[in-house]
């Protein structure tokens, strides 16, 4: 009766446009970080700085800094809350993490603590990082806590914040730890990766490592330049992640894309 045209059928709203070509039975990190092709491409600025990061780097950071959370007890399974404004070190700390197998939850530093402890409770986090700023705020959540000390180009912060507990790790003293001992466990893409909680929401949306990887796969397949003409190639290079946030995607997928598809203008 003409539904057919919109592509419903049995009950469904199936997409008209050809099938994407998805990765199978690997894990976010996997994928995005240790299976790209152009090591020495820039991986992160930090805009107020200059300072920036290649992939190869990135790679080492986060091999590095998941062996030191490891030794710590972070684990597969664990939900880990990361709780920190936007920084170079943030991507890090989350690969790591993910790396491990652990369970990611972002949240809100400017959020109430009564906000912050129920998502806590209801992830169930084991661990928290966050900076130093803010742990005395987030110390009643009563999660052992990892701090990122480091600023944009290194530098340690030496601030004591008055009623913070003492943390169980310092970003600073990962960095340190040998990236080579860091092992993995096997990872299902049906594994969940993300737990991402909006403002005032009192339940979180599960992500899988194959959600976020789908989300990639989609950006590689679209014909970008039909929406961005106005972005030239180099900054494209430089940069892809405009494109996303028109688009609303993942979060985690429109800054992570793989470059080796570069769009052609």
């Amino acid at each position: 009766m003409g539904f057919e045209k919109s592509g419903y059928r049995d009950g469904i709203f199936h997409s008209l446009l050809r099938p994407i070509p998805t990765p199978r039975n690997v894990d976010m990190v996997t994928y995005i970080l240790f299976q790209q092709p152009h090591p020495q491409r820039t991986a992160l600025v930090d805009s107020p700085t200059g300072a920036s990061v290649s992939y190869a780097q990135l790679q080492r950071r986060v091999r590095a800094v998941a062996s030191g959370l490891a030794r710590k007890g972070v684990k597969q399974g664990d939900v880990v809350m990361l709780c920190m404004p936007n920084s170079i070190h943030w991507p890090v700390l989350l690969f790591a993490s993910s790396f491990l197998g652990a369970v990611v939850t972002t949240a809100n530093p400017v959020n109430s603590i009564p906000e912050l402890r129920r998502q806590a409770q209801d992830c169930r986090a084991a661990f928290l990082i966050t900076v130093p700023e803010h742990s005395a705020k987030l110390a009643p959540l009563g999660l052992p806590t990892i701090l990122n000390d480091l600023d944009a180009l290194g530098v340690a912060s030496q601030v004591e914040v008055a009623g913070a507990p003492a943390p169980v790790a310092r970003l600073s003293e990962l960095l340190r730890a040998d990236p080579d001992r860091a092992s993995p466990p096997f990872i299902r893409e049906s594994d969940t990766a993300l737990l991402l909680y909006s403002s005032g929401a009192s339940k979180g949306v599960v992500l899988t490592h194959l959600n976020v990887v789908e989300s990639i796969s989609q950006r590689d397949s679209l014909d970008c330049h039909l929406i961005i003409q106005h972005i030239n190639e180099e900054s494209i290079n430089k940069n892809f992640s405009v494109f996303f946030v028109i688009c609303n995607i993942y979060p985690v997928a429109f800054t992570w894309d793989k470059i080796n598809s570069q769009p052609q203008l």
